[in-house]
């Protein structure tokens, strides 16, 4: 398995992003891509060549990790010069296929701004949603709310993607020459 710790001893911070990683992990076995962990070097062991990673399998890997990695996938979608078109495809399905948080989840942040406000969403993402709205001077907007606690998540996720950009560059001369860490 690879070390996320950078020394001997982990703050609190390293151990919850090690236990991240470690999720990670489990996520990349849950969805048959052993391999592709294998051969991005995080530590799993696995027969399956890296030719076997099925498109929609990694598009649900990357939406059960999280809002970071479904960004991650949303700039690839962006790379047909890179990726086969039956990835770009299914990386673009990244695009506009998030569940919005439930109303009850929204409403204590927006009530005392304004006169109405929609409680289904018109639009969903991995760090927002879109809702329209009427401000309390009659005026009608669209309003984009932030997941709760999604700051925290994105830094811990960007860490863990920084890592795993070093360690896969070192290990796969395919990604080496894309410099994913710069």
């Amino acid at each position: 398995m690879v070390d996320l710790a950078s020394s001997d001893g982990l703050d609190a911070a390293a151990l919850k992003e090690r236990e991240h990683f470690e999720q990670i992990l489990v996520l990349f076995g849950r969805h048959g891509l052993k391999g592709l962990a294998a051969r991005l070097g995080l530590g799993l062991g696995g027969e399956e060549p890296l030719d076997s990673a099925r498109p929609e399998a990694v598009v649900a890997l990357l939406r059960d990790i999280g809002p970071v990695a479904v960004k991650f996938g949303q700039i690839l979608a962006m790379r047909g010069d890179l990726l086969e078109p039956a990835w770009v495809d299914a990386l673009s399905k990244l695009q506009d296929r998030v569940p919005p948080l439930p109303f009850a989840v929204v409403q204590p942040l927006i009530e005392s701004f304004f006169r109405e406000f929609d409680a289904e969403a018109i639009a969903a993402g991995s760090i927002a949603q879109a809702h329209a709205a009427t401000l309390l001077d009659g005026r009608d907007v669209i309003v984009k709310v932030r997941r709760p606690g999604i700051e925290r998540i994105v830094d811990a996720d960007l860490r863990i993607l920084r890592r795993l950009a070093q360690i896969a560059e070192r290990r796969v001369p395919e990604i080496a020459r894309l410099k994913p860490d710069s």
